[in-house]
């Protein structure tokens, strides 16, 4: 079995767990889905969008808020996701389905496709971006925001910190890579950037315990190269809580952002 594949699995099973409390930490990913629909302004009804990595519909409603009379498919590797997504938004334009990046096929293009915090999970970003891409019409917008390098960096240098040996964690994304990407596809960048979210957590404990309930320690990529024994965890803990104390009490957690809007012009 490939490490692509391995990633995809555990990504999946991760996120189908914590489906269920998801919305109930997701403060950051809400942030950054109403910054790029804010960011959608000026755009005109596209009546065809599509939204990739949904998850459980924090962007499908943002979307829906914003351009009434358009149908939304909604996609995400996460069958629990999609039902607690389901649950919560009953409106009939709305079509959700089970998917990922590199091998959803549209019948049809889309005027708008739009995905956030939720790329940086793909084996390849290049062939999710790729997929994505080919699923725009002519003159068409894509839209993403993900998650870069920067990201929970203080839970990064604790980790090297306390167990050296274990804090090979894979590389996140950069803006770079992705303006890359976008470039060498054809595509004409209309906008991009960066920016980041400072959120303050009462303790580590229960930043990992935050990060854990929504699944991020899913996938192989983010994770530390060996599992952590009772005693680094611990540590980790306690040298978090250590270095990163926030002044107003508890602690700080780093998040970057991307954001770059693109559009396809043959």
């Amino acid at each position: 079995m490939s490490d692509a594949v391995r990633h995809l699995r555990s990504t999946h099973a991760r996120f189908n767990r914590s489906a269920a409390q998801y919305d109930l930490e997701a403060e950051v990913q809400r942030e950054t889905a109403v910054r790029l629909v804010e960011r959608l302004v000026d755009s005109e009804e596209p009546f065809r969008i599509l939204d990739a990595g949904c998850g459980s519909g924090i962007l499908t409603r943002l979307l829906l808020e914003r351009f009434p009379r358009s149908r939304v498919d909604a996609f995400d590797i996460s069958e629990a996701m999609l039902d607690t997504a389901r649950a919560s938004i009953s409106a009939p334009c709305v079509r959700w389905m089970q998917s990922e990046f590199a091998l959803y096929r549209p019948a049809l293009p889309y005027r708008l496709v739009v995905s956030n915090a939720s790329l940086h999970w793909a084996p390849s970003l290049t062939d999710a971006v790729g997929n994505l891409a080919d699923c725009l019409a002519t003159g068409g917008c894509l839209a993403i925001s993900l998650m870069v390098q920067g990201t929970l960096r203080e839970l990064r240098e604790s980790l090297a910190r306390v167990a050296p040996a274990k804090a090979d964690v894979g590389p996140m994304p950069t803006l770079a890579e992705l303006r890359l990407i976008v470039d060498q596809l054809g595509l004409r960048r209309v906008a991009d950037g960066e920016y980041t979210i400072r959120r303050r957590y009462p303790s580590a404990a229960a930043l990992l315990r935050g990060l854990h309930d929504q699944g991020l320690t899913g996938g192989l990529r983010y994770r530390p190269s060996a599992p952590l024994v009772r005693g680094e965890l611990a540590a980790l803990i306690a040298e978090y809580d250590r270095a990163h104390a926030a002044p107003e009490g508890g602690v700080v957690a780093t998040y970057a952002v991307a954001w770059l809007l693109a559009r396809r012009l043959d």
